[in-house]
């Protein structure tokens, strides 16, 4: 049932500038309306909800909860409203995310991650990942998924491998960060707006991200 709302949900998305997300105020509107009567009529979901426009270079997070406007597009630490989606880790090994990371990708591109969407749910050795990395030039080493899986890892220089979902469970880690400061309080339960064109098994692959990401994806 939850496939079938994501994919339903996604039918009016169109490409942006940014990537894929809402066409206008017609789909701000249906996304208002969804988390107003997700908020109201789910018993089990936390006392905020949080909806992540995930895009290939960046990510928008919007807010609902009581007393707060019914729904608002919230800002980073940055106080910006569009973040970064990438994941990286400096030469020292901390874990970077969003401006921190967007801040060093020149010079550490082989450390950051961009364009995670592009990589989750398709095998490692797919043509459409291979013309993802070379179009970006994004320099990175890709091998199977070591769980026995097809779908894409990525191994770092000092030999650890990372799956695209652990990636992806980062960039959601770090919207739920930017939902929970802006709501001072917990906020667990999201609504994640996709790309149109997504099969079943990117789909999948980013409910496991979600799971990774310790979120409840209500939509």
């Amino acid at each position: 049932a939850l496939l079938r709302i994501m994919a339903a949900g996604s039918s009016g998305f169109k490409k942006t500038s940014f990537g894929y997300g809402s066409g206008g105020l017609q789909g701000f509107q249906v996304l208002l309306s969804l988390l107003v009567i997700l908020l109201l009529g789910v018993s089990h979901c936390d006392a905020c909800v949080f909806s992540v426009d995930l895009g290939h270079e960046s990510l928008k997070v919007s807010l609902v909860k009581p007393g707060r406007t019914p729904i608002a597009i919230v800002s980073n630490e940055f106080s910006k409203r569009k973040s970064p989606a990438l994941v990286g880790f400096s030469p020292q090994g901390d874990l970077l995310l969003g401006e921190d990371a967007n801040a060093v990708i020149t010079r550490f591109p082989e450390r950051i991650f961009n364009r995670v969407m592009a990589t989750v749910g398709i095998k490692h050795d797919s043509a459409l990942l291979a013309k993802t990395l070379e179009q970006h030039r994004l320099p990175y080493k890709v091998v199977p998924d070591p769980n026995g899986r097809e779908t894409a890892a990525f191994e770092m220089a000092d030999g650890s491998v990372l799956i695209a979902e652990e990636i992806l469970a980062q960039i959601l880690k770090y919207a739920d960060r930017i939902a929970e400061a802006q709501a001072n309080s917990v906020c667990k339960d999201a609504v994640l707006i996709i790309p149109g064109y997504w099969g079943i098994n990117q789909r999948l692959a980013l409910l496991d991200a979600a799971r990774l990401a310790d979120i409840t994806v209500l939509a």
